[in-house]
């Protein structure tokens, strides 16, 4: 087998040629490869866009569902105070349902977590990663609100149960009263255009429908009806 040795260069125009060659080839090679990364994170990208536009939607969903059954939450924390004072005054307490507590249709940030974790929000534009930041930020505040909510409201499921409380129970249980009310002027607050709902905008969503769940959801169903009689 023939081996053909390089041969040797013949002046400095000759070196530059064969150099530029090879730096040509080289530039093409990595171009032709930013080129199809380039190609492959749009594709990623954009898959996961559609998949942060129904995370967005969903938890915004959830919100809408709580602001939804606000009514129903005031009238009760209303009863509450009345049960209360009934109690103080060592009157009957005349209940006649059941306490019920908000029941919520949960949303999350798993698809935002997996876009950090794979490295694809680095490729988004600035101003579409910015808007996604707020919207899971803002999710954060609620279910920070919301963890706290049902936590009080748990508590609260002793009241059903009353001829077990004790006098220290009761102040307990007045204390976590006072707490809800808290909670409940927070989801108040948040639940608006202007604050928690916002994001949904500012991506240039449109809000799911909110679903109307009451005889799929006995707590919530039970926390719409009255407690008390009069």
């Amino acid at each position: 087998m023939d081996i053909h040795k390089p041969k040797p260069w013949h002046g400095l125009r000759e070196f530059l040629k064969e150099y530029l060659i090879i730096v040509v080839g080289v530039l093409t090679a990595l171009a032709a490869e930013a080129v199809v990364e380039n190609l492959h994170w749009r594709h990623v990208v954009a898959e996961e866009r559609h998949a942060l536009d129904l995370n967005v939607q969903s938890n915004d969903a959830a919100m809408r569902y709580r602001a939804w059954f606000e009514p129903c939450v005031q009238r009760r924390l209303a009863e509450l105070d009345e049960l209360f004072q009934r109690h103080a005054r060592g009157e009957p307490l005349r209940i006649a349902g059941r306490l019920g507590r908000p029941n919520y249709v949960l949303g999350g940030t798993r698809v935002w977590d997996l876009t950090v974790a794979d490295g694809s929000v680095a490729h988004m534009p600035l101003e579409d990663k910015g808007r996604y930041m707020a919207a899971f930020a803002t999710w954060g505040s609620y279910y920070a609100t919301h963890t706290d909510e049902r936590n009080d409201w748990r508590e609260l499921q002793a009241l059903d149960h009353p001829e077990d409380l004790t006098p220290s129970d009761w102040s307990a249980l007045r204390r976590v009263l006072d707490r809800a009310r808290d909670d409940d002027l927070s989801m108040r607050s948040g639940l608006t255009e202007a604050n928690w709902l916002a994001p949904l905008h500012g991506l240039g969503l449109k809000p799911l429908s909110t679903p109307k769940v009451l005889h799929m959801q006995p707590q919530l169903g039970a926390l719409c009806r009255p407690m008390l009689a009069s």
